[in-house]
């Protein structure tokens, strides 16, 4: 499974590296332009602005979220479709040794767009701070700072619960997403009628499974409380904050039987998918 991984991020390097160099360069626009907009001390949204943010955070944040499915499940139709697909489907690999490489190298190629596009959301929101003409913020990195403590130190507990959530629903939509991918390739070898049939299975069964799984919430009485805090006493007064009563907070509650039966789904269909793979996909 290590060659595997090593094999898929080996070829998808070009296509993470041209994602990346879009990202910085989009961002890299807009940055400026709100440079340009703080040095002159404007507080009006300029047309700078309203052109350049919107693209570079639009951008930004609709390719992750196509990335969180096309990684989820391992570019798989690439595997299946490409010239040279055979080449992998004749190694000596069984079928949940291939995809779960493909997974895995999937959520690491994932990750690297997440964490990127955090960082450069971030800048933006710090610039932002500095624009608001908030005293508290006196430059660029305690704005910075500051958002990230509030982030990572006051709502540790709370990002720890959604990094699980989320990373639940990647492994589950991600491995959905292949099993349709692989069936419906055992079933039509036209990539176009293929992808069509592959589509509509996952709207239908992605359908299904949420409309139980909301039954499930609301018939099990079992949820995960997520707190989020804002600390209203600067960035490192967390105790003089709770001893005043500085902190804003609001509890919500995850219901827990809906991930649970998406993770038993992801081992069911992870296990069908491979089979599929390795006794019925024929190139």
């Amino acid at each position: 499974m290590k060659e595997i991984i090593k094999y898929q991020l080996k070829a998808r390097k070009g296509a993470i590296q041209l994602l990346l160099a879009i990202f910085g360069i989009l961002n890299a626009a807009a940055w400026a332009a709100e440079i340009q907009a703080l040095a002159h001390r404007t507080n009006e949204f300029t047309p700078m602005l309203a052109f350049w943010i919107p693209i570079s955070v639009g951008v930004t944040v609709c390719t992750v979220l196509v990335m969180f499915f096309l990684c989820g499940a391992g570019h798989v139709d690439a595997l299946l479709y490409k010239d040279t697909s055979y080449l992998m489907l004749t190694i000596p690999r069984r079928g949940w040794q291939i995809l779960g490489g493909r997974f895995i190298a999937g959520l690491i190629e994932f990750l690297i767009y997440a964490v990127t596009a955090g960082v450069l959301l971030s800048i933006h929101l710090a610039i932002g701070l500095l624009m608001g003409e908030n005293p508290g913020f006196t430059n660029f990195f305690t704005a910075l700072g500051t958002s990230y403590y509030q982030v990572f130190i006051v709502n540790a507990e709370a990002v720890i619960t959604l990094t699980l959530v989320i990373l639940s629903v990647y492994a589950s939509s991600g491995i959905l997403l292949t099993t349709v991918t692989v069936a419906s390739r055992t079933l039509v070898k036209n990539r176009g009628i293929s992808t069509a049939i592959g589509v509509a299975l996952f709207v239908i069964v992605t359908n299904w499974i949420l409309k139980f799984a909301t039954f499930l919430g609301t018939t099990l009485d079992l949820a995960i409380p997520v707190r989020f805090r804002l600390e209203n006493a600067g960035p490192f007064r967390i105790a003089d904050a709770i001893h005043t009563g500085t902190i804003t907070s609001k509890t919500f509650e995850i219901p827990l039987a809906p991930f649970i039966l998406f993770l038993l789904l992801a081992a069911a269909l992870f296990a069908l998918s491979s089979w599929l793979l390795e006794k019925k996909v024929e190139l």
